[in-house]
């Protein structure tokens, strides 16, 4: 019996869970088969770019209850702390510690984020039969997919099948990790990671909970044993105490010991015709690394996948992905390669100082990708200011005031029901809830208020009874801003997403921007023939999310309703009906969001000043895609020196940046399509002569 799935992938450990998960997000149908019956053992340490992605996938909170933060690397020489290195401290993640957590513990919680049971079966054959991967499984099954992922396949059938073997980089050393329970220990270190050098020998040490994770290489020099046989449990633990000396430490049982090849291999291809080798069928490492590589494979291979198979790009798109991944690969190899004859070598400490700080960005997972076709560099912007965060680079993380530009204006001139309930919690989006539960609470003045506010010239009110209440309002306002003064929004947070392409449009000043050459990029953007309906249609008429749109226009029609229906039941039955959210339809392909240096203030005096017509012209995509960068820190971080796009590819990093629409459109026309398979010329001649 013959059945078939868009992407069948083979294994089941953390990387083909991972890419299971993303894919049926970005989609896909997915059917997972391993012949494995063991669980996984080990220990994994996650990179902050790592607990990036896990945080995208809403994983990261359910993984850090199981696992053990990590804030420093220690390294001890002559029986004493030598050195403290924040080695996965960083600016751009948003995250400055790595996070442990034991290899059974996170399949089963990817498994329980798996809408399908793994089938226990192997692959007698694999083969291409017209556009389809034929898959035939021992229980006589026989499946046919697009595209086959490919994690664990130990009998080396695919491999075989396609010819694509290893390369590889031996080092003909030996090490051990033993897994042992803690009692008791006085070692400082004993919830770090730590590395012991004491009279040319290593160790190094993972505390996670009540258990250590050592590491340490064999020598015949201090184990009087041959290299091709084992070290007897008893006799590691004796040189674990030496080292640890003058330390106590008290072990309870042993829970695992294991052997392993310092070596470092890697696949020849990552992707042939189809066939994508991912996690320990790519490359293997340091455990220290391994999964930060596999991680960052499947990122970049799952949303190219989905724009590929969406027919939303090219298939040129999957020529990147050898590219980029051997580009990664090869530089985890060299910092594990580092690693091994430096950190468990006999290197001074100043050597061992110097190589860290050197490969530091390989520990926190922010190395960038090559310039090629979805990492373009223009000579008009690059010749004109020097970038250290350009294409290619992954995407800084910053700051941003809690509130958008429609929430500021809500909040400014809003009187609660109750003090305790005026704290506005930072969101990405006003929904239909919350922005209806806030208009329950206003009084018809307020809302007369609000729609004068809006209007250019408005009369000041003379009678000393107004004057009151519009300082008393002043006043409760100044109130609540102080209390959410601390608070803030990461950049980050707000444009998660592994399924689009995000346009960050640094604005500059609010009062200048409609007059500068962005304003003008931004209402070619907002046109019906632009780019967004060329590669995904009707997304201007449909919302990714049942969150609804607050803009300029809307909330001058919500009050121009409300100023000829006074009735309350009516008043209700407008917001309902100017309001209602559209349903959702297919993941769209563009994000746009605005950061404006502006300060609150300044904004206040944008929004009261400004007509609500040069409003919505200014801000096609509505007052709550506007946020106001908090300190400067979003035009810090991403060296802004004048207003500019900056594209955030759906992995995270910087696909180019652009100050002008023509560009905008070559960088996405050398790589997307149209999945109506209308060209741009097209769509133009028919608007023009229809």
């Amino acid at each position: 019996m013959s059945h078939q799935t868009d992407v069948f992938i083979i294994g089941s450990g953390v990387s083909g869970l991972y890419a299971a998960i993303l894919l049926s997000k970005i989609g896909l149908s997915i059917q997972i088969i391993d012949n494995k019956t063991q669980s996984p053992s080990g220990l994994l340490v996650f990179s902050p770019r790592s607990l990036q992605l896990l945080k995208q996938m809403n994983l990261l909170d359910t993984i850090t209850a199981k696992g053990m933060k990590h804030w420093r690397l220690d390294i001890y020489e002559h029986n004493a702390l030598a050195d403290s290195i924040q080695l996965w401290d960083n600016d751009v993640t948003g995250y400055n510690y790595c996070l442990s957590c034991e290899q059974s513990v996170v399949c089963d919680i990817l498994r329980q984020h798996v809408s399908l049971d793994v089938m226990k079966e192997r692959i007698t054959k694999i083969e291409d039969q017209d556009d389809f991967k034929r898959i035939e499984l021992s229980h006589g099954q026989c499946w046919k997919s697009q595209f086959v992922l490919v994690e664990n396949d130990d009998t080396n059938l695919v491999r075989q099948t396609l010819g694509i073997g290893y390369k590889y980089h031996n080092n003909k050393r030996y090490f051990y990790t033993l897994q042992i329970a803690i009692l008791q220990s006085n070692f400082p270190s004993i919830r770090q990671i730590s590395v012991i050098k004491k009279n040319q020998e290593n160790v190094l040490i993972v505390g996670h909970q009540d258990t250590l994770y050592i590491t340490f290489e064999h020598k015949p020099s201090w184990s009087k044993v041959s290299i091709d046989d084992e070290i007897p449990v008893a006799l590691a633990l004796g040189h674990i105490k030496y080292m640890m000396d003058p330390f106590q430490v008290e072990f309870g049982r042993v829970k695992s010991y294991t052997k392993w090849k310092g070596d470092q291999r890697s696949s020849e291809l990552f992707e042939h015709e189809g066939y994508f080798f991912i996690g320990s069928s790519s490359q293997t490492t340091s455990p220290l690394l391994d999964i930060n590589a596999y991680f960052e494979g499947v990122q970049n291979l799952c949303w190219k996948l989905g724009l590929v198979f969406r027919q939303c790009a090219s298939t040129t798109l999957l020529d990147t992905v050898n590219q980029e991944t051997q580009l990664k690969s090869a530089e985890y190899i060299q910092t594990s390669i580092v690693w091994m004859e430096r950190m468990l070598s006999t290197s001074p400490l100043r050597e061992i100082r110097y190589q860290l700080d050197r490969l530091k960005r390989c520990f926190v997972g922010d190395t960038p990708y090559a310039s090629n076709l979805i990492n373009c560099h223009h000579q008009e912007i690059s010749s004109t200011f020097e970038f250290t965060i350009g294409a290619g680079c992954l995407a800084p993380n910053g700051n941003l005031k809690p509130y958008s530009l429609v929430q500021l204006l809500l909040l400014t001139n809003t009187k609660p029901a109750k003090p305790a309930t005026t704290q506005l919690k930072p969101s990405n989006s006003t929904s239909i809830e919350h922005s209806r539960g806030r208009s329950s609470s206003m009084n018809n003045s307020n809302l007369s208020n609000l729609f004068n506010i809006f209007q250019k010239g408005h009369k000041k009110q003379n009678s000393t009874s107004s004057n009151k209440m519009t300082v008393v309002t002043e006043r409760r306002s100044s109130e609540r801003w102080k209390s959410i003064r601390p608070n803030y929004l990461q950049l980050l947070d707000c444009i998660q997403s592994t399924t689009q392409f995000t346009l960050l449009v640094f604005c500059g000043s609010l009062s200048t921007f409609e007059s500068s050459p962005l304003s003008k990029v931004t209402q070619q953007i907002s046109s019906p023939i632009s780019f967004l309906y060329h590669y995904t249609p009707d997304m201007m008429h449909s919302s990714s999310s049942p969150t609804t749109r607050w803009s300029a226009s809307s909330i001058h029609s919500f009050y121009q309703r409300r100023s000829t229906d006074t009735t309350r039941s009516s008043f209700e039955d407008s917001l309902r009906f100017s309001y209602k959210p559209q349903p959702p339809s297919e993941p769209d392909l563009f994000s746009i969001m605005f950061i404006s240096n502006s300060t609150k203030q300044e904004a206040n005096q944008y929004l009261t000043q400004t007509p609500p017509s040069v409003v919505h012209s200014t801000w096609p995509f509505g007052l709550d895609k506007v946020y106001l960068d908090h300190d400067q820190q979003c035009y810090k971080a991403y060296e802004i020196k004048q207003p500019e796009i900056i594209v955030i590819r759906p992995d995270g990093y910087i696909g180019t940046r652009v100050d002008n629409y023509d560009q905008l459109c070559l960088y996405f026309d050398s790589f997307l399509t149209s999945p109506n398979e209308h060209s741009a010329a097209a769509v133009v001649a028919a608007s023009y002569y229809g």
